[in-house]
């Protein structure tokens, strides 16, 4: 059987929102999409078929980590990732850049060899050049390759973004380079810029001129705001290639991937889920439970009743909160949809849009739940969710709790509390369509 040629297509646009498709030689990635990540080689505390159950239709693994512990020749041994792991799905590797900046205990830059630097785990030290991340990633078999980049702390001095910038377009070549011609894998340059418009541009313009398979965004999950990556995505994003994919890495919170949807971006990885879901807390269309909480020890109702899936609507919040504060290895082994309810919208399949449909989108903190009927065309409500509205839509209102048109307030955990009139509230917000129950719906504050 023939493998199938790396390519992106554009299925549906509302404004800068947009639905397509990844094609890989090891199945379609319905976009936008999140990714897990399995840093080494797994995504902890879960097993393959149940983010494969999930909605997860591609994961992510990491350069750095796998070069230390187990070596990638111990997964070429086997193959490659995909055997290593037993993962049917496709595989986005990074480039091991951000964690030689976030991680190493010492590290130095130099232009011709690249990042000198010493293991977090031994202090052995390594040197990760373009050609050596690209050689790492090809023998770990990986169906998407990122170039090797500097990824530098935030600042605002512009000098030194401009020298990063400068390095980092001479690596993304050196790796292009090294990769060579693969029909069958993608290569994704990485821009950087930090915080300055001008300097995006000139990276990204740069690296078309190079010439990749999909462009992704970095340096903007290293410490800075909301407001500040929105602004960075605002003055990118009118000179993003049309026909490649768009990958914001390192993000995030569901406000954040569904703020930088809007703005027109397609893929999106965060060790959120997982991590916050070994802590405790658990994204719930009601807003954030952190289920160590001593109020939940009485509580005897699941975290979602809706949510059948895994049957999670069968352990309650009192016998989670047990689970958790006992230390139980049980939790560890619970499906990923208690841990990580932020894959159940993310993960969804977001392709199925339908004009005649009243264009829909999610977002994570709620201004206050109502239900409502997702149409007012009396068709059968999907279960995906849809793109940003084009136009006003209708004041959100349900038979059970009108929404009046008068003002209201929100708590978000990341925004600072604020008014909003009803007006404000139908044109600024997104209705969640909940896929276990179509006819229940939320709407959440777009920031």
């Amino acid at each position: 059987m023939s493998l199938k040629n790396f390519s992106f297509k554009v299925k549906n646009k509302d404004k800068f929102s947009r639905t397509g498709t990844i094609i890989t030689s090891r199945g379609n990635i319905d976009t936008p999409v999140f990714m897990p990540v399995g840093t080494q080689a797994t995504v902890k505390a879960t097993f393959i078929d149940d983010l494969i159950k999930a909605g997860s239709q591609i994961i992510l693994s990491n350069t750095y980590h796998l070069m230390i512990r187990p070596g990638e020749d111990r997964v070429a041994l086997q193959g490659g990732l995909h055997e290593f792991m037993n993962c049917p799905l496709p595989i986005l590797t990074d480039s091991g850049g951000y964690q030689v900046m976030s991680l190493s205990k010492l590290n130095k830059i130099d232009r011709e060899k690249g990042a000198i630097f010493n293991s977090h785990v031994d202090g052995k030290q390594y040197t990760l050049s373009p050609e050596e991340s690209i050689r790492i990633q090809k023998k770990l078999n990986s169906d998407i390759v990122m170039v090797m980049d500097e990824c530098p702390k935030k600042t605002t001095d512009r000098k030194i973004i401009e020298n990063s910038l400068d390095l980092s377009t001479e690596w993304a070549l050196r790796s292009k380079n090294s990769f060579g011609k693969n029909p069958h894998k993608g290569l994704f340059g990485i821009v950087q810029g930090g915080l300055f418009d001008d300097l995006r541009k000139k990276s990204l313009e740069d690296l078309i001129d190079i010439g990749f398979d999909g462009y992704a965004l970095g340096g903007l999950a290293v410490g800075d705001t909301q407001s500040e990556m929105f602004k960075v995505l605002d003055g990118i994003k009118n000179h993003l290639p049309e026909d490649k994919p768009r990958y914001l890495m390192g993000v995030g919170t569901p406000s954040d991937i569904l703020g930088a949807v809007k703005r027109g971006i397609d893929m999106f990885d965060c060790v959120l889920p997982s991590r916050s879901g070994r802590t405790g807390l658990a994204f719930t269309w009601n807003g954030p439970i952190n289920i160590k909480n001593a109020k939940y020890q009485n509580d005897t109702k699941p975290i979602d009743e809706k949510c059948e899936k895994f049957n999670l609507n069968k352990y309650s919040k009192n016998y989670l909160n047990h689970l958790f504060n006992t230390n139980e290895i049980l939790v560890s082994l619970m499906p990923p949809g208690p841990k990580s309810p932020i894959e159940a919208p993310i993960a969804a399949p977001l392709n199925t849009f339908d004009p005649k449909i009243v264009p829909i989108m999610i977002s994570d903190f709620p201004l206050r739940k109502a239900t409502m009927e997702a149409t007012n065309s009396g068709k059968e409500v999907p279960t995906a969710i849809r793109l940003a509205p084009t136009k006003p839509l209708p004041i959100p209102h349900s038979s059970a709790s009108p929404i009046e048109p008068s003002v209201m307030k929100y708590d978000d955990p990341i925004t600072p509390h604020r008014e909003s009139t009803a007006t404000e509230i139908a044109t600024d917000c997104f209705l969640v369509v909940r896929p276990e129950s179509p006819n229940s719906n939320c709407w959440f504050p777009l920031e």
